[in-house]
């Protein structure tokens, strides 16, 4: 089989991504990077652009599925617009590595159970998924393994 060209390596829209990564920046009230002070700050959009870019097959080679294709031509991959920060699954995914690295297990069970978030397939497979990309040896890993290792005793 041969793979096609990882969006990344063809094209990545800097100026697009650095935009919304700026605006990020002064975001200080009801955003997820501002719930807990990180002592290395990354912006949030940048991370994203560059972990989709990485992953996602580029929809101009050849060699891409099909499907894909199709996705990403009706550019929402299955979102719905979000009208507020925070709802992304990967916001929420965010978060629960937040709360259990905190060690606040009661929230983290509020936030999955309570209000509905563990009940979204796409926010167990965006964790899982970011879970094999951390590097073993990182907090960020032991933290999304954690909320990880929630799933089964909490009935998701």
């Amino acid at each position: 089989m041969i793979y096609p060209k990882r969006l990344i390596e063809v094209d990545l829209p800097i100026k697009r991504i650095s935009a919304h990564a700026r605006r990020e920046k002064f975001i200080r009230h009801g955003h997820i990077s501002t719930l807990h002070i990180w002592w290395a700050r990354r912006s949030l959009a940048a991370c994203r652009a560059v972990i989709c870019a990485a992953l996602w097959p580029d929809p101009a080679n050849v060699h891409c599925p099909a499907a894909f294709i199709q996705q990403a031509r009706e550019s929402t991959f299955g979102e719905t617009k979000v009208s507020r920060v925070g709802e992304t699954a990967l916001d929420r995914v965010h978060q629960s590595m937040i709360l259990f690295a905190a060690g606040r297990s009661e929230a983290l069970k509020r936030f999955l159970v309570d209000d509905g978030i563990g009940n979204d397939a796409r926010f167990w497979s965006l964790a899982q998924a970011l879970s094999a990309l951390y590097p073993s040896s990182t907090e960020e890993k032991r933290w999304g393994d954690g909320v990880l290792a929630r799933k089964k005793g909490l009935g998701f």
